[in-house]
């Protein structure tokens, strides 16, 4: 008898779970009718400005709004909407194909669904509030079968003090110039931020997953870097602007694609790297690399080269690679040179050992907030903010330092010809510059 009774008890309590019912232009579900909770399931009107409904009654009991369903708001030319606080999930789908201009999500949210406000491309600005943890996989991305490029208008983003998800593809084709990550965020998908306008990132130091192309096609000129990442993803860094780079000790492992299509001159790989793949610094005009192990990781063959990014390939096809690294300068540790022969790292311009060890911050100034003019008499070093130079210094490309001073006008006539290095560490960045001494 008593397990009839309980059973009757669950199949009783079931059914009140799933009870809906409508109300104006909501078709809600009762989640709990101990706690008075409710979800709206479809929105039924027509209009397109709405004030989303914080509680609502039926059958003289009141219920609190906790969530949208899957789906409740989508297609419906919304334009603008206010959610209200309390709610604590926004479901998978609940704002797809919309015309929203502007979402305020109220610090009560706890989770955005996976493709929640996908293809609102209107969608210019987003606050996320304090209390959401997770970002699902494309929930601001813009992308139809028939435009999987579509770029959305979203240009201003403000992440909650609590993200420490940021799935797949979640704001994946966007017009984003500027974001802060907060401290809280532990791991960021594949593809979140591909394709977006982002000029610099800095990592959060909780950050310890980086997925593949997740700020890939930006115009990112500068990064700083998490303490805590051991691996650049493939295709990471892919098709951004960046200039100088210098890898942060720490990192082990540097994936295919990572720093393809950018305007790489010089870069400084740490002693702690043992992995490189295929094709990480393709396609850069590279003149500069400065690798700093003893051991050095075997390196492959395209990790440095070019090829035509719009050379037209069947499907599966590999694009026509050059293997070139005749223009680049490499400097390794001292007596070194047989460990990085037997590496692969062969076919430079030129192989110097004895590397540079200046301190420098991990943010490179961008060529907007430095101008560097050089003549066979002076380096003059004009600063574009209200910047200060700390230090500057020439070496040679055997790793000697030949000046080191805080002047900004350089005297450099008794130098003999050849190939110097300058490093500019000021109060808000770094500069590095190879540059040819003549006569």
């Amino acid at each position: 008898m008593k397990k009839i009774t309980l059973l009757f008890a669950l199949f009783f309590n079931g059914l009140i779970h799933a009870q809906t019912f409508t109300v104006g232009d909501y078709s809600y579900e009762i989640l709990s009718a101990e706690n008075n909770t409710a979800q709206i399931n479809n929105y039924l009107g027509l209009t397109k400005d709405i004030v989303i409904p914080s509680v609502i009654n039926f059958e003289d009991e009141s219920y609190n709004v906790v969530s949208f369903g899957s789906s409740a708001f989508k297609n419906k030319n919304l334009i603008n909407v206010r959610i209200p606080n309390g709610i604590i999930t926004i479901g998978e789908f609940a704002f797809h194909n919309n015309q929203l201009t502007s979402v305020l999500i109220p610090d009560s949210v706890l989770d955005i669904e996976d493709s929640a406000f996908e293809n609102n491309p209107n969608l210019e600005t987003v606050v996320i509030g304090n209390g959401v943890i997770n970002i699902g996989a494309s929930a601001f991305t813009n992308s139809t079968p028939e435009n999987p490029d579509l770029k959305g208008d979203l240009k201003n983003l403000t992440l909650g003090s609590s993200v420490e998800i940021i799935e797949d593809y979640a704001f994946l084709n966007n017009s984003l110039t500027n974001i802060i990550l907060p401290k809280s965020v532990k791991s960021i998908g594949d593809d979140a931020f591909y394709n977006n306008e982002l000029t610099s990132i800095t990592i959060p130091e909780n950050v310890t997953n980086l997925g593949v192309y997740a700020f890939g096609n930006n115009k990112l000129v500068n990064i700083v870097f998490s303490e805590g990442l051991k691996n650049i993803s493939e295709g990471l860094f892919s098709r951004n602007s960046l200039t100088n780079l210098i890898i942060p000790e720490g990192i082990t492992s540097i994936g295919e694609n990572a720093f393809i299509g950018n305007k790489l001159t010089n870069i400084s790989i740490p002693s702690s790297v043992t992995n490189i793949d295929d094709y990480t610094f393709l396609n850069n005009p590279l003149e500069t690399v400065i690798s700093k192990s003893e051991n050095p990781a075997s390196l492959p063959i395209f990790a440095f080269g070019f090829f035509d990014e719009n050379e037209s390939l069947e499907d599966d096809e590999e694009p026509s690679v050059t293997f070139d690294r005749s223009k680049i300068d490499l400097i390794i540790p001292t007596e070194t040179s047989s460990a990085y022969s037997s590496a692969n790292w062969v076919g430079f311009k030129s192989i110097t050992e004895g590397i540079p060890e200046p301190t420098l911050s991990s943010r490179f100034l961008t060529p907007d907030e430095i101008n560097i003019d050089i003549n066979s008499n002076f380096i003059t070093i004009n600063l574009t903010t209200a910047n200060a130079i700390k230090n500057a210094e020439v070496y040679n490309l055997l790793g000697q330092k030949i000046i080191d001073t805080t002047a900004y006008k350089i005297l450099i006539n008794s130098l003999a010809e050849g190939i110097y290095l300058l490093i500019v560490e000021t109060n808000e960045g770094n500069y590095v510059k190879k540059f040819i001494k003549q006569q």
